[in-house]
């Protein structure tokens, strides 16, 4: 290092010239001689010392006189402000810190204590012409024999930063807490505010901070005592409370409060912070949600119906009280399961295709099932769960007793259809099949009260013939028809009894003895003397009847017809066969059809009521058996029909 330059005032001091040490400070002369400065001075008794001391310090170090003229700076101010130490000597501190003038140095040393450092702020400017933030601390120190000034100056630029940022941070924190539109709010644990914020104040409908902080929080603020120690509770483990708060006009205030204690060194409560919210809308609606959740819940539970919403995951979220007595389980035990488990797999695997169908439309999916003998009618249809998810909604209701009266309503519109057509077909014979003979009655009475004196004993008898035949043909026809009539208006009474089965059919055969031999026809029975039927005997007896007497009509003269039986799985087949002109295939059905007009003339020009095989049926079936016919064209017919042994 080169010798420190002398200034001219030291130059011209009457004290002994000094020889510059190594380091440019002091001289072994000065040491020595310089006792004055022992007392304040001992720190710089080695030149050597002071150096390394000095440089080695983070902060820069100055040594003026009291006219402001630099005698000494330190490695780190070369370091911090770009400037040699000549430079410096040469500049003075004037060119470093602008604010730094010969009346400010003489003000700072008139004013400077004694024995006390001190401390003040100011910038120095670096070479490069950036500005430094210092924090200065002077003293007076006797510098070789003269007083001087030392001065430490500090960097405080990152404390600067940090004060600034702060400022900033708390004022940000002041406008966050003085705009946000909850309360924030800071008390006593006696129960007094130390500090609230606007949003606070009109919270709680009061006019001013002042007015808010003057009550009394536990006698005020609450309506119940307990609520006061609730929300400490709370706020001690720092969680989330809901609260009802008192308005300064009485009126209820619904709040949700995050609250926290401040505590001492020692553990001790200081006070309560926290952050109010006022909630008493999203309360309200709450409430309404839940009552009407309840109501909902009422509702759902009151119908017979089983009702369910299930998530995209097809699991139960809700199902009411009707769906858990069906499955035989706690509703706890449903929620959350899907209905695999819950019924059998089959009826699960179509559950689910149409949970799928409801999920993937917006329609009504209907659908049905069947679970142990009874019919289950499904409606599902997509429900919205929020977020963008849906679920599937739907209830389920037991519609067996609806489908059967559904079927019944079919049957008995079949019946009804029926009842029509016989009614059709019973004015119809009215009309005109009753007519024919009783024109006939009618025309050959009226000729033979005309003519009687001057008919012949042929003509006159053929006369009779006739009208006895037509006469015949009518009983034959309204017996029909009123049996047939109470029949439908099951006015027939069923009396079954056990009847010798060759007795009636002889009986029958000897009533048709007389039309059978005027077309020359064998009636024959091979009906065993023995065997018995369970069966209606007025009804037996209609059948058997209606089958002789349709087979002589359609039977040509000098034919045959045969009646036999045989047993057949518990029941009777009687036949009736002839070998008349048989029936078309065509007509097999409708000869047994009221709404069908099948009657047709005999070999002989006969007619017939079109009821006879009508009432055959009718007394079969009523009789726990059927009938049927089978037939061919020219070679005849056969009638069968069953009855119970």
């Amino acid at each position: 290092m080169k010798p420190e330059r002398r200034s001219n005032r030291l130059k011209n001091s009457s004290k002994p010239e000094t020889i510059a040490s190594e380091n440019g400070c002091f001289t072994e002369a000065e040491k020595k001689t310089d006792t004055d400065n022992q007392k304040t001075g001992e720190f710089l008794k080695s030149n050597y010392i002071y150096r390394e001391l000095v440089d080695g310090m983070n902060d820069t170090v100055w040594v003026i006189d009291l006219n402001g003229n630099l005698l000494d700076v330190n490695k780190t101010a070369e370091t911090t402000l770009g400037y040699s130490k000549d430079e410096f000597l040469k500049m003075g501190l004037f060119g470093i810190d602008a604010s730094l003038t010969k009346e400010t140095i003489r003000s700072l040393v008139k004013n400077m204590p004694r024995e006390k450092l001190q401390i003040f702020e100011t910038a120095h400017k670096t070479k490069s012409g950036k500005i430094i933030p210092v924090e200065v601390s002077s003293s007076i120190i006797n510098y070789l024999g003269e007083k001087a000034i030392l001065s430490l100056a500090r960097d405080i630029s990152d404390r600067k930063q940090a004060a600034f940022d702060l400022h900033k941070s708390e004022e940000l924190y002041r406008n966050l807490i003085e705009r946000t539109p909850d309360g924030v709010y800071k008390s006593t644990h006696e129960g007094r505010f130390v500090e609230v914020n606007p949003a606070m104040v009109k919270m709680l409908g009061y006019n001013s901070k002042e007015e808010l902080m003057a009550i009394d929080i536990k006698t005020q603020l609450y309506f119940e005592p307990t609520d006061r120690e609730s929300l400490t509770l709370l706020e001690r483990f720092e969680e989330l409370g809901i609260f009802r708060l008192k308005k300064k006009d009485g009126s209820e205030l619904w709040v949700e409060d995050h609250g926290w204690y401040i505590h001492d060194e020692k553990g001790e409560i200081l006070f309560h912070e926290g952050i109010l919210r006022d909630i008493s809308e999203r309360k309200h609606a709450e409430d309404a949600l839940r009552a009407s959740e309840e109501r909902y819940r009422v509702f759902i539970n009151a119908t017979k119906d089983m009702v369910f919403l299930k998530d995209e995951k097809f699991q139960h979220l809700l199902v009411n009280d009707a769906l858990a007595t069906f499955f035989n389980r706690d509703m706890n035990q449903i929620i959350g399961q899907p209905d695999v488990g819950l019924m059998p797999e089959n009826v699960a695997k179509h559950c689910r295709e149409t949970d799928l169908k409801a999920l993937a439309s917006n329609k009504l999916v209907v659908s049905e099932e069947v679970i142990q003998d009874k019919i289950y009618e499904t409606n599902k249809f997509r429900v919205p769960l929020g977020k963008g998810r849906y679920g599937i909604g739907g209830y389920i209701r037991d519609v067996t007793e609806k489908r059967r009266s559904e079927l019944q309503m079919i049957k008995q519109a079949e019946e009804l259809k029926e009842l029509n057509a016989t009614k059709d077909k019973f004015f119809s014979i009215i009309a005109h099949d009753l007519k024919g003979p009783f024109n006939s009655i009618l025309g050959f009475s009226d000729l033979l009260l005309e003519n009687y004196r001057d008919l012949d004993g042929d003509t006159l008898e053929k006369s009779l013939q006739a009208i006895h035949g037509a006469s015949n043909q009518a009983y034959a026809l309204l017996e029909n028809l009123l049996l047939w009539s109470r029949a439908q208006t099951g006015r027939v009474d069923y009396n079954p009894e056990v009847i010798y089965l060759q007795e009636k059919v002889l009986e029958n055969i000897r009533l048709l003895k007389f039309q059978a031999n005027k077309k020359n026809i064998q009636l024959t029975s091979n009906i065993p003397s023995n065997l018995k039927v369970l069966a209606d005997r007025n009804m037996m007896g209609t059948i058997m009847r209606n089958l002789l007497t349709n087979a002589i009509k359609f039977t040509n003269r000098n034919g045959k017809i045969e009646v036999s039986a045989i047993v057949k799985n518990q029941q009777v087949e009687i036949s009736v066969a002839d070998n008349g002109i048989g029936i078309p295939k065509e007509n097999f059905d409708k000869i047994f059809c009221i709404d069908s007009k099948t009657s047709t003339p005999g070999t002989e020009k006969e007619k017939g009521s079109g009821l006879g095989l009508i009432l055959c049926k009718e007394f079969a079936e009523r009789n726990g058996g059927k009938i049927w016919v089978e037939s061919e064209l020219e070679k005849g017919s056969t009638f069968r029909f069953t009855i119970p042994v």
